[in-house]
């Protein structure tokens, strides 16, 4: 049954490369591993696997593991489906894996737990991606009335569409490189939403754009990076207030304070940081003109309020937000599990279906642009919002 287990063994190699210590004798893989190989022992079951010291990550001592054989077992079972294609197997491979690493790690204080995590799934997935060819025709070769030769044939027709990584004039940021989710991400629905490469930034969990400035804040070190929408070229802005959720709009940046109790401002490169005012269980910012767009947890209530004063009004419920982004007048709504985009006016109540975006992250928008950093990669993607 485990066809696909034999090809994740290279992960060993892409999980030493993020700095872990060397493994000491890691739980046998009895889901991720290859069946009856002996190398089962070298592709752990769990992350992080048992033995291994993660003194580097807060709280390393004690941190929570991540049952990802629940993912390699999708993943097994999709290689053996009648009508599957390797490509659809791997990627939904990694969103499972991905989508295990937020359920275990919710925290803000598990950010490094997090993207750790994410990181061994992006290692898992390159494994199968690159080498998971001929354990997916040997699967499929299996079926009612499949052959080998007719598997591989086809899989050869479709095969995973990568690009190759190119120097920027402006020191490394052209992201032509082997992404996965570049290309249009359907899941077989009619969507018009196209992702291409803008640029790369490490660890932005928060992500803003204004008057034609794309603004960044890493929660791991508090900081503020700005770079032209025209072109990636970062430049460091400056350390904020502990956060989770950011935004900009009518000259001003704000930020959510880490208990989502109180939100901070600051005019860039003119005025400090300063308390604006309470937002008690803000999970999602956005902003635009002089107004601000929360969604609230535990509720699930999204709201709008002047910038001054803050006085939150409802605006409906919506489900399991990622992000939230703000421009002229639309506000555009990421949401989990299935990472589909959605917008609706202000003052309508109406969600209208944009696309899907090929990876959790946080959203920005400008001028009919859209921009989505992905935390664990460093990506940053662009796609028009316009019809």
């Amino acid at each position: 049954m485990f066809h696909g287990a034999v090809l994740r063994i290279s992960v060993l190699a892409l999980l030493l490369s993020m700095s872990l210590s060397a493994f000491s004798v890691a739980v046998a893989g009895q889901h991720c591993g290859a069946n009856g190989d002996w190398r089962s022992n070298l592709v752990p079951d769990r992350w992080p696997p048992r033995g291994v010291k993660t003194t580097w990550l807060p709280g390393g001592n004690t941190i929570k593991q991540v049952p990802v054989y629940k993912a390699c077992i999708r993943h097994d079972e999709c290689y053996d489906r009648s009508g599957a294609t390797q490509k659809k197997c791997d990627r939904r491979f990694l969103k499972d894996m991905l989508n295990q690493c937020q359920g275990v790690y919710k925290d803000l204080l598990e950010l490094p737990h997090l993207e750790a995590c994410n990181a061994a799934a992006q290692g898992y997935y390159q494994a199968v991606a690159k080498y998971g060819g001929p354990a997916f025709t040997r699967a499929q070769a299996k079926l009612p009335g499949r052959s080998a030769s007719t598997s591989a044939k086809e899989n050869e027709s479709r095969p995973n569409q990568t690009t190759t990584r190119k120097p920027s004039k402006d020191g490394g940021t052209d992201l032509a490189a082997r992404q996965t989710g570049v290309e249009e991400h359907s899941n077989g629905r009619d969507v018009h939403l196209k992702w291409k490469p803008w640029g790369e930034l490490a660890g932005v969990t928060g992500l803003a754009t204004m008057h034609g400035t794309l603004y960044a804040y890493r929660a791991d070190t508090s900081e503020v990076f700005t770079s032209p929408t025209s072109g990636c070229a970062w430049e460091r802005l400056g350390v904020a207030p502990i956060g989770k959720s950011f935004a900009a709009g009518q000259g001003y940046l704000y930020l959510a304070g880490v208990l989502g109790n109180e939100i901070w401002i600051m005019r860039p490169k003119v005025k400090p940081w300063k308390k604006l005012g309470e937002a008690k269980g803000v999970a999602a910012l956005a902003a635009g003109s002089a107004r601000l767009i929360g969604w609230f947890t535990p509720r699930e209530l999204l709201r709008s309020t002047a910038a001054w004063p803050i006085k939150w009004s409802d605006l409906g419920r919506v489900k399991d937000v990622l992000s939230l982004a703000l421009d002229a007048g639309r506000i555009y709504c990421l949401t989990k599990p299935d990472l589909q985009l959605t917008w609706r006016l202000r003052n309508k109540d109406t969600w209208n279906p944009l696309g899907y975006a090929p990876a959790a992250g946080c959203l920005a928008a400008e001028k009919g642009s859209l921009f989505l950093a992905v935390p664990q990669t460093g990506q940053i993607l662009r796609a028009s919002a316009q019809k």
